[in-house]
């Protein structure tokens, strides 16, 4: 038990009493500061911190933390400097009241889902189907096997007795031949025996 009166070593003097500081509550513990004592003689010191209720006890420099508290229990402290020598200080003041509490469970920051940037959908571009150009059938006009004769006469000769000699030329007239896409003729003079004087 530390002795509250000097002895031979300490020149009969015992420490000055030590200042409180400012209790600050935590998780089942208690966090305390304080101002050592002004005069300690001749020795080394060591600080202790008791609370009340309970007695619970720390030593060391400030600030001292003080465990094994009760959450929602009211607490104060006080400060005793003891020599190595075992004399010591009167107790400080007593502490301001704190009441140990269990922390507020924070939840964890969920940042916030993100859908993904889908790019829209852009269909191909089919190009229309241009049909090739055909050019029109050009018909082959050759006469006389690409049309159609209509009627026709003919005569031997331009002989007036219409008799012809063998020698003469023969002619025939087609009338109204045409072919569909060739143009129409009304009417073409054929030699059968081509001459110079051919139809006159």
């Amino acid at each position: 038990m530390p002795l509250s009166i000097g002895n031979a070593a300490s020149g009969g003097s015992k420490p000055t009493t030590p200042t409180i500081g400012t209790a600050t509550a935590g998780n089942g513990q208690a966090d305390l500061t304080y101002t050592a004592s002004t005069y300690i003689g001749k020795n080394t010191i060591t600080y202790t911190a008791t609370s009340t209720p309970g007695s619970f006890v720390a030593s060391g420099a400030s600030p001292l933390t003080i465990t094994g508290l009760s959450n929602g229990t009211g607490y104060t402290f006080t400060v005793v400097g003891t020599t190595n020598y075992g004399v010591a200080s009167n107790a400080s003041a007593a502490s301001n009241s704190v009441i140990p509490v269990v922390p507020p469970v924070t939840p964890p920051v969920v940042p916030p889902v993100v859908p993904p940037v889908v790019p829209p959908v852009v269909p191909p571009v089919v190009p229309p189907v241009v049909p090739p150009v055909v050019p029109p059938v050009v018909p082959v006009c050759n006469w006389p096997t690409d049309y159609v004769i209509g009627y026709y006469f003919y005569r031997d000769c331009f002989h007036p007795d219409n008799i012809c000699p063998w020698w003469d030329n023969w002619q025939s007239r087609y009338i109204g031949w045409q072919k569909a896409g060739c143009p129409d003729v009304a009417t073409f003079d054929q030699c059968i025996q081509p001459s110079p004087n051919c139809f006159g």
